[in-house]
């Protein structure tokens, strides 16, 4: 009897090892704006694309990766969402934005692109912010995946 099926396994499975060696992922850049709908003296322009909407966006960042906590993704009205949990520093720094700017809007920028803008009705006191950016599932898992390898502090709450 023969066994080539072995040999041809082995080979395979040493070929499949070789090919491990993966780039990491590429940080994702996530930040969230003040953004305006009229246009102010140095506010950048910004579109979102899937709404066709355009806002002035504040150059100076609210809120970073540095203040972000965690990273997780659902499924909300049958759409990928975006979960991303602020540490202290982030939670008191919107906190105390939202408080003192109601009927405002912040926009969410990921890797310098206006995903999301969200009307400011009331104080914001939770740790979790939920983007609702039009992402495919796939592309949801992929910016909390680079999201997580951004900061060593991050962590998934899966």
């Amino acid at each position: 009897m023969r066994r080539p099926a072995r040999h041809v396994f082995i080979v395979i499975m040493l070929l499949l090892s070789m090919g491990c060696d993966r780039e990491p992922a590429q940080p994702v850049s996530f930040e969230v704006h003040i953004i305006h709908e009229q246009p102010a003296l140095g506010w950048a322009p910004m579109t979102i694309d899937w709404m066709e909407q355009t806002y002035f966006v504040y150059d100076k960042p609210l809120l970073t990766n540095a203040d972000v906590a965690s990273a997780d993704w659902c499924i909300r009205r049958k759409q990928p969402v975006l979960e991303v949990s602020l540490n202290d520093s982030g939670q008191h720094a919107l906190a105390r934005y939202t408080q003192h700017n109601l009927k405002s809007r912040l926009g969410v920028l990921i890797d310098g692109k206006l995903v999301a803008a969200m009307f400011v009705e009331q104080p914001m006191y939770d740790h979790v912010i939920q983007v609702d950016g039009n992402f495919t599932r796939q592309q949801v898992k992929s910016i909390v995946h680079r999201l997580l390898e951004n900061n060593e502090d991050t962590e998934i709450r899966k």
